[in-house]
């Protein structure tokens, strides 16, 4: 089965039901997806481009735990290929339990993976996360 590339909007119109036409179109593919009649590529640009477009206080501005558990269970389909999948769990669970941004909690969780566990940054709201050390350049 040929396995196509997913875009944010999909995800985003399945999540929101924003979209009279086009949000059953995105939620025809996801029900696909789970009964494996669909396989998609999924990168990690994408993923982090839906946590923003849902997280902007502009658009949706839903809470985090709801981006996590609207997010986490289409990237953990096996129908669904993206790089690092099993990080995604610890990911929003730093995203959500710590307030961080994605991209932060993302780089974190990588950090944990790594000795040390230090991160480059002059962000502070990295010290928010007790796992990893932020040294500044």
């Amino acid at each position: 089965m040929a396995r196509r590339r997913l875009d944010a909007n999909v995800i985003i119109r399945h999540l929101t039901g924003d979209s009279a036409v086009l949000s059953p179109r995105a939620t025809a593919l996801v029900r696909r997806l789970e009964r494996g009649e669909a396989h998609v590529d999924l990168s990690p640009v994408i993923i982090a481009e839906v946590v923003f477009v849902l997280s902007s206080t502009r658009l949706y501005a839903p809470p985090r735990s709801t981006i996590r558990d609207g997010l986490l269970p289409i990237l953990m389909l096996r129908t669904v290929h993206t790089p690092r999948k099993r990080l995604y769990r610890r990911i929003f669970e730093l995203y959500v339990s710590l307030s961080v941004d994605f991209e932060d909690a993302y780089e974190a969780a990588l950090a944990e993976r790594t000795a040390p566990h230090e991160i480059y940054s002059f962000d502070r709201d990295l010290d928010r996360i007790p796992t990893v050390r932020r040294v500044e350049p």
